[in-house]
């Protein structure tokens, strides 16, 4: 009975790390990077409270058993880290780049230049027709991929629940201020 609590654990530790993520950055209005550790260290307690618990039950060696969970609540918990900061990563890497392009030294008014709204969605809307998703027809942009809005509908509500909409724009404000 007690050997399904193996897998439940971590998954468990992994939604309350959520929650506290949530709760921290949505209604706490703290950092990004605050709001992950203090989520990712909540998780951790939880999942060291759930594993002194276990102690009066001897199925799994205990050793073992306490690798498996922090490693799957590790591995959940960096999966969770990296869906959260997709929208960061890539403007960084870009800005990066221009950086070693242009001799490594830019300034912010050049940079901002560079990575306008109006450049950023020439370049979405350029990679979504190449890839068959999107076509221009009479001036209009039409969709072809139904299935395309449906995972764009989801990605943004789940973006909206994570409090990172628009957090790449933040950041490029707040560096120019």
């Amino acid at each position: 009975m007690v050997s399904w609590l193996v897998l439940a654990r971590p998954v468990l530790a992994l939604a309350i790390n959520c929650a506290i993520y949530l709760l921290l950055r949505r209604v706490g209005g703290w950092r990004i990077a605050v709001s992950i550790l203090g989520g990712l260290g909540s998780g951790l307690v939880i999942l060291g409270g759930l594993a002194i618990g276990r102690l009066r039950y001897s199925e799994i060696d205990l050793v073992q058993e306490m690798v498996c969970q922090f490693g799957t609540y590790v591995a959940l918990s960096f999966c969770f880290w990296a869906f959260i900061n997709l929208n960061l990563t890539s403007i960084r890497i870009r800005a990066l780049r221009h950086l070693l392009q242009v001799g490594g030294t830019a300034t912010i008014s050049d940079l901002l230049e560079t990575y306008s709204d109006s450049e950023r969605l020439q370049r979405r809307l350029m990679r979504l027709r190449n890839g068959g998703q999107i076509q221009l027809v009479g001036g209009n942009w039409h969709l072809r991929s139904p299935v395309l809005l449906i995972i764009a509908r989801f990605i943004g509500f789940i973006r909206a629940i994570m409090g990172v909409e628009g957090e790449s724009n933040r950041n490029v404000a707040s560096n120019s201020g």
